[in-house]
């Protein structure tokens, strides 16, 4: 099946489920989180609405080969306001950097927000480490000198688990089924007795995602509670005061002809465009099949609900349970797509991303020249999650570290121009005013030609990161949400990725070393001074092998640090060398210097340091618990 380009990233999930309505605000004052008080994200009026509003919104998106590739999806733009600015002399005051060590979580992993648990390959509640190997949940006894395998549960072959939460005495496996006969009704749309109009080749199978939760009481016999398989594909989950939330995208994947043996194009076009006309509304909504028994509905046309305007084809589930109580599990669904998760504790933002670039080859011509990022805001405080706002902002953003949603008000740092070709690097604060989300102060000129490579948010303090040839960090002032102010601009050769807080104004990155003509030279960690933000400096560079690189750059779940005793645990991978896990000592000045390092037994980038509660910390690597470590003898 080949998707729309048209992405939507579903940027911001905590402590709700996508249920209830959509609001208009009234009253609202910057920095405070508005009521919702009016509906506009409205359900459909019955299952006929549902299905011609989804026909609707797929026809233009149905070519002779299937779902289009050939541009994306285009809506109407929102101008920014007269607030946008150019970045500037820095400011005369600004405000008291707070920037506070920060720990791993509860559950051993390195998280975006502290309170909102993130899935991982292995957690830990501080004893017991629970992990994933090769698609089955180990469970080890970390509490003595070595470690040992307490129990293990076997999974069938085909579920291909591939992360997990720990609840409590639970533990919620998620992973991908790849069986394309698990679901044996018919293909979507296609009459039993009509094989043969179809076109060449056979489709994919359809994507689905697997739920399973385990009971972990007795961790010697750990025991499957309930399976649960759906149509879509996992976005992520999130925990929440004990609620876990799986958020699933959906695109049906209708038995599409294609013009090769004997199908005009023209030809071919008709018959797809009559299998999306004559579509179902059930057809349209994911299933889900539990502990193997007959197909039954995820959603329910009342279950789903649709902005004014579409935004995107397929449908976006949020499936929330109880580890304790799975069958009592509720599901919920809005008319998007979804790809991409940031968590905050009181907001849930959608949003909608056009780069014009991922499908380039199906249709240069066709791209996105000033690409925009539409968001939807949802109010998750209370048992239920509801519409609040929408709006959008320039350019397009490059994952979730890049969103920040603090005080009753959205920041967001995107990238204006093509992927390929990227313009400035700006940063957007909105607020939710009569049910939009309204830009209300903007600050650009950062990073010319440049892609971001990390952004981190303390309060009212941002530091960006960019990169071409040289690293330019940029430290800006948030403090008066309609005068976003770049204060100062750091250049030196490198990057950094992952940008981490040390407390007493110190800040870590892990990145990679380079030279001023932007040659990489292999893995580094920085630390910088941003007691001064017009004037951030590197205190210390510390190389990590020339050559290597780090999981970290990519997934900051990679990442451990613990503050008492100042050490970040990095894993670094090199083809020649082998991969290992480096220990860094961070001095109270700022200073780096080598801890130790563990030789890993396999890939680096399935590596994790979980601290445990009593100090130590269990290494977990190539799906096995490698070693427990004491800090302390470093």
């Amino acid at each position: 099946m080949r998707r729309s380009s048209k992405r939507i990233w579903a940027v911001s999930l905590a402590a709700g489920g996508l249920v209830a309505g959509v609001a208009t605000v009234i009253g609202a004052t910057p920095g405070s989180a508005p009521p919702a008080v009016a509906d506009e994200l409205t359900p459909f009026d019955d299952c006929e609405q549902l299905r011609s509003w989804y026909v609707d919104t797929a026809l233009p998106h149905v070519t002779a080969w299937g779902w289009d590739t050939d541009g994306p999806i285009m809506y109407d733009v929102m101008p920014m306001p007269d607030a946008t600015r150019a970045a500037e002399a820095p400011a005369a005051e600004a405000p008291a950097v707070e920037t506070d060590a920060v720990a791993n979580g509860p559950t051993g992993t390195n998280l975006q927000e502290i309170d909102v648990d993130e899935p991982d390959l292995a957690k830990t509640d501080g004893e017991l480490v629970a992990l994933i190997r090769g698609g089955n949940l180990v469970v080890y006894d970390a509490s003595g000198d070595q470690p040992s395998e307490t129990g293990r549960v076997q999974l069938a072959d085909h579920l291909r688990v591939t992360e997990l939460l720990l609840v409590g005495d639970h533990a919620v496996l998620l992973g991908s089924a790849t069986t394309p006969t698990m679901f044996v009704d018919p293909p979507i749309g296609v009459p039993e007795d009509e094989p043969a109009s179809r076109g060449y080749g056979a489709q994919p199978p359809e994507a689905r995602t697997t739920i399973t939760t385990v009971d972990l009481t007795d961790p010697s016999a750990p025991s499957v509670q309930r399976t649960e398989t759906m149509h879509g594909e996992l976005v992520t989950a999130r925990e929440h005061d004990g609620m876990v939330r799986v958020v699933t995208t959906w695109l049906p994947d209708f038995d599409f002809v294609q013009p090769l043996t004997g199908l005009t194009p023209k030809q071919a076009l008709a018959k797809n465009r009559a299998l999306v006309r004559g579509a179902t509304a059930a057809d349209w909504l994911p299933s889900s099949r539990i502990d193997g028994a007959a197909t039954e509905e995820l959603l329910f046309c009342a279950d789903v609900r649709h902005p004014e305007r579409p935004a995107g084809v397929g449908t976006i589930s949020v499936v929330t349970m109880d580890p304790a109580e799975p069958e009592t599990r509720t599901a919920t669904g809005v008319a998007a797509e979804g790809n991409l998760t940031y968590s905050s504790s009181d907001r849930l933002y959608v949003a909608t991303a056009d780069d014009g670039w991922s499908d380039w080859a199906w249709g240069v011509g066709d791209r996105v020249d000033d690409p925009t990022t539409d968001i939807h805001a949802f109010d998750v405080t209370g048992d239920e999650t509801t519409y609040v706002a929408s709006g959008e902002v320039s350019g397009r953003v490059e994952d979730r570290w890049a969103f920040s949603e603090d005080a009753g008000l959205l920041r967001v740092a995107s990238t204006t121009g093509q992927s390929w070709q990227p313009d400035e690097t700006r940063v957007t604060i909105l607020e939710e005013r009569a049910g939009a989300l309204e830009p209300i102060g903007s600050v650009g000129g950062m990073g010319k030609g440049e892609h971001v490579e990390a952004v981190r948010w303390f309060g009212d303090i941002a530091v960006v990161v960019t990169f071409r040839q040289i690293d330019p960090l940029y430290t800006l002032d948030l403090s008066d949400p309609t005068d976003p102010t770049v204060m100062g601009e750091l250049k030196i050769p490198g990057f950094s990725a992952y940008l981490h807080p040390l407390g007493d104004d110190l800040l870590l990155g892990v990145g990679q070393d380079g030279t001023r003509f932007g040659i990489l030279n292999g893995s580094q960690v920085s630390t910088f001074d941003l007691g001064d933000l017009a004037a951030p400096s590197r205190l210390d560079q510390l190389g990590l092998g020339r050559g290597r690189t780090s999981a970290v750059e990519s997934d900051s779940r990679a990442f451990s640090y613990l503050p008492d005793e100042r050490l970040a645990f990095v894993p670094t991978t090199s083809w020649r060398t082998g991969d290992s896990l480096e220990v860094v000592r961070i001095g109270t000045d700022g200073t780096l210097s080598l801890a130790t390092s563990i030789e890993l037994p396999g890939w680096s980038g399935d590596a994790r340091a979980l601290p445990l509660d009593d100090g130590r910390v269990a290494v977990v690597a190539a799906g096995d618990l490698v070693q427990i470590v004491d800090p302390s003898a470093w």
